[in-house]
């Protein structure tokens, strides 16, 4: 039996897994996870090395097949079930072996040490792992962070009182505090002589989270919601996948107008990334269309929409680029630095593998990656944000040169179901949190402006009807 999971260890990763996938109601769920882990350590001391190696094994199966299941589900939308099935195995599999690897090197540290020591040990050990998962796991695929979605502070987001603390403490100290309020629970559940100063270190060290509670709670003044409309793209609707740059010229027409009608005040229409899939700087007449039809009256309006710039003058190569566009001109342009592996390049050494090639590329071009500069995009009535696209900030961080108070965040989410969404968009209030910087979030499935420390609001929505002709 001993090879099998234990209980303790199964009921610690459906704990952390489980205020990831309902965090609006088990997102305190961070605080608890790793109490039974703990205990595991305590009540099983003296176990061989190859036990913790397989019990950390289990744990990452069951915390990574949980949390990844709509990345599972999404490659066995867009790719060969086969494919991803092999895919999806190794990547819980190199997911779990990681986690193994926390299970060793804890185990090692604390070999024969008391509860009070394992203890110490363990949560440090913890501590690395957490931070490793988020910043380096996936370097193997060439990305410049981990996985960030499964940071214990991200469910937490859905409280912003609870993430007051970063204020004044770096987002690790306060994963650090995490770890240390279970180490204390738990030892003063263990050793009951020394209860009271146990709870009482643990009380000490959750009070960063109580800081929010007790401050007055800041109201928004919404000024975004008044001159910003965020438009959902034709795209959204499977009816418009792979058809020509007219009709989709036409669809997006058919939709500023009715942006244009939800508020007549507005400086700036919202689109988000892969909006245009074609390039929209070869495309004169289709922002000719929309110009002369939709904004013919409006000429101060400002639109922002993520699409294709052509890499050469036939077209042949493209990037993924953010326009902002005034009067059927571009106006600005900032290019995606940050691009996902296998599914917008393929990284060395899988260059040619005709296999990647196939998976979710479907052997489309690549796109290519440009270092772009900081830019400042003038929205008008004296708004100006500084730009993103989707893994630009997901996997990598804002740029040094960048001094904008307003990040202004394009995404593409429609790869995924409601679940890895809203992860997605909890990530991007956390960033807000940390980086102290409002953020307009545009994607596909919402648009949302989020100021540090306080609850998103939604912007003035054009939605997708159902029956789009």
């Amino acid at each position: 039996m001993r090879w099998f999971v234990n209980p303790l260890i199964a009921f610690s990763a459906l704990l952390y897994a489980g205020a990831f996938i309902v965090p609006v109601w088990c997102h305190w769920l961070v605080f608890l996870w790793l109490l039974p882990l703990f205990g595991y350590v305590c009540w099983y001391k003296e176990q061989p090395l190859h036990l913790y190696m397989l019990q950390g094994f289990w744990w990452g199966t069951i915390f990574f097949t949980l949390h990844m299941y709509a990345l599972i589900d999404m490659l066995a939308h867009y790719a060969c079930l086969v494919d991803a099935v092999l895919i999806s195995f190794l990547l819980i599999g190199y997911c779990a072996t990681i986690s193994a690897c926390w299970f060793v090197c804890a185990a090692l540290l604390t070999s024969g040490s008391s509860y009070r020591i394992r203890l110490v040990g363990w949560s440090c050990v913890t501590i690395i792992y957490i931070e490793f998962v988020q910043q380096l796991l996936f370097k193997i695929i060439c990305l410049p962070r981990g996985y960030v979605f499964a940071y214990p502070l991200v469910p937490l987001a859905c409280c912003p009182a609870w993430l007051a603390g970063l204020i004044f403490l770096p987002q690790a100290v306060l994963v650090a505090c995490l770890c240390v309020i279970a180490a204390c629970l738990t030892y003063g559940i263990i050793e009951t002589e020394y209860r009271y100063q146990a709870v009482l270190t643990a009380v000490l060290f959750f009070s960063p989270f109580l800081v929010g509670w007790c401050l007055p709670s800041r109201n928004s003044d919404r000024s975004y919601q008044a001159t910003c409309i965020w438009v959902q793209p034709p795209s959204y609707n499977k009816d418009m996948v792979n058809v020509t740059p007219l009709a989709v010229a036409q669809a997006i027409n058919e939709q500023l107008y009715r942006a244009v009608h939800l508020n007549r005040q507005a400086v700036c229409i919202l689109f988000p990334e892969s909006t245009f899939p074609f390039p929209l700087d070869l495309c004169d007449d289709v922002r000719d269309l929309w110009f002369e039809n939709a904004l013919f009256n409006l000429p101060e309006v400002t639109i922002i929409m993520g699409g294709h710039h052509s890499y050469d003058s036939a077209g042949r190569e493209r990037k993924n680029t953010l326009f902002c566009l005034k009067q059927c001109r571009i106006m600005q342009t900032y290019d995606k630095n940050t691009y996902l592996p296998f599914a917008e390049y393929l990284p060395w050494p899988w260059k040619n593998s005709r296999f990647f090639s196939e998976f979710l590329l479907k052997n489309k071009k690549v796109f290519h990656q440009i270092d772009s500069q900081a830019i400042m995009l003038d929205i008008g009535s004296g708004i100006r944000m500084s730009p993103y696209i989707c893994s630009d900030l997901f996997f990598n961080y804002p740029r040094k040169d960048d001094v904008a108070p307003t990040i202004v965040w394009l995404v593409n989410d429609s790869w995924f179901c409601h679940y890895f969404r809203m992860l997605m968009f909890l990530h991007a209030q956390l960033q807000a949190h940390a980086y102290k910087r409002t953020i307009v979030y545009i994607a596909h499935t919402v648009g949302s402006c989020i100021e540090p420390y306080t609850k998103p609001y939604y912007l003035t929505a054009a939605m997708i009807p159902k029956n789009l002709n």
